[in-house]
């Protein structure tokens, strides 16, 4: 029989659940024993002694709160061997204890003494891994090749869940099969390619769209059922690096503060005017008019307005005046990667165009244009 003030009967508890996982969950609730009792089905039940009444009805109520595996636990004070609902509970015996010995109770392991946690952790915490992953797989895979304990360890783990060997070739199929990585990787270029094709029709659609017109005429009411006239295409030909970096020298004008790019890091991460010039991100580039509205292309999948807004606020002498900044980003639809960003005055807008046009933001440069389109709306 349990020694201790108070017993308390926990059931409904599940059968999956391993006997030191419940030791441990009724010791932290406050148990100086426990014993773990088999039940019918796929459902286990526990006594636990507690060293008095108070700490036994807090322990009741805190396991009558708890779920685990969808079975909600049921804790009450045990009344003794002659409830029929309690299964008779068979233990082997025990080995005498040295009548000098005192009772002894495990101390669950505190998390971080040396940090003031002197509590345990909760037994219902478990590791949250990512899925696998060609980049995660192969980086354990040097680790395997750079440890040989953790190799021979693993090894040990395949034949504890029964796998086949892994010493001969392909025995196990998957991903990196070769048949597999020929047609993965085959399937891979032909979608970056098509996904390139229409990034580029995309780009100089919007080109041109972005490109001032002499007097742009009042559009006609469009017609249902119309269809759309394709615009022609401006030629084909790279503009000058003079052109497009007329007033690239500009320097020391803007005001170095938290919360927005330097720009020092402006100039390390803008691309050179022959680097940038010889991309086919500037195909048909044109500068456009002086505008308080930039028209924003080639922005990265992973770069956000936040993003854009810690580039763009860099020509803003404070963070107060940065409220006139506006940034429209398209993260979807046919204007997918393009951004129009506004501000108050059009020396600033002229301005970020020199300073931010070519920056690289994840590996692709920022094309900027000025652009006419709520000039062409307010008119």
């Amino acid at each position: 029989m349990l020694q201790g003030a108070v017993v308390i009967q926990v059931t409904n508890v599940p059968g999956a659940l391993a006997t030191q996982a419940i030791e441990e969950l009724l010791a932290h609730v406050g148990a100086t024993e426990t014993r773990i009792l088999a039940g019918r089905g796929k459902k286990k039940s526990a006594l636990a002694a507690f060293p008095n009444e108070s700490i036994g009805a807090a322990a009741i109520t805190r396991l009558n709160k708890m779920r685990l595996a969808d079975h909600q636990l049921a804790a009450r004070i045990y009344q003794g061997e002659t409830e029929t609902t309690m299964p008779r509970p068979i233990f082997p015996p025990l080995p005498p204890e040295p009548a000098t010995a005192a009772p002894c109770r495990r101390q669950p392991t505190p998390i971080a003494p040396h940090l003031g946690l002197h509590y345990p952790p909760s037994p219902l915490l478990a590791y949250k891994y990512p899925k696998a992953s060609p980049e995660i797989v192969a980086n354990i895979a040097n680790a395997l090749m750079a440890l040989p304990k953790l190799y021979t360890q693993v090894l040990h783990l395949m034949n504890k869940m029964n796998l086949p060997p892994p010493f001969e070739k392909d025995i196990i199929k998957g991903p990196f099969s070769p048949d597999d990585t020929r047609s993965t990787s085959k399937r891979k270029v032909a979608e970056t390619f098509q996904a390139s094709d229409d990034e580029d029709d995309a780009d100089e659609e919007a080109l041109v769209v972005a490109s001032p017109l002499p007097k742009p005429l009042a559009p006609a009411p469009p017609l249902p059922h119309a269809k759309r006239q394709k615009i022609p295409k401006p030629p084909k030909k790279l503009p000058g690096v003079a052109a497009v970096f007329a007033d690239d020298e500009a320097s020391t004008r803007l005001v170095s503060r938290p919360g927005v790019i330097s720009e020092a890091e402006l100039i390390r991460t803008r691309l050179s005017p022959e680097a940038l010039a010889a991309t086919k991100y500037m195909k048909g580039y044109t500068r456009g008019e002086p505008s308080t509205v930039l028209y924003v292309k080639n922005i990265a999948k992973g770069v956000d307005a936040s993003d854009l807004r810690h580039v763009f606020g860099a020509v803003f002498p404070d963070d107060e005046s940065m409220i006139d900044l506006s940034i429209k980003l398209f993260t979807e639809g046919r204007l997918k990667g393009q951004a129009f960003v506004e501000f108050p005055t059009q020396q600033l807008a002229t301005l970020a165009l020199e300073m931010v046009h070519g920056v690289t933001l994840e590996d692709k440069p920022l094309i900027v244009v000025g652009h006419r389109w709520r000039q062409a709306m307010d008119g």
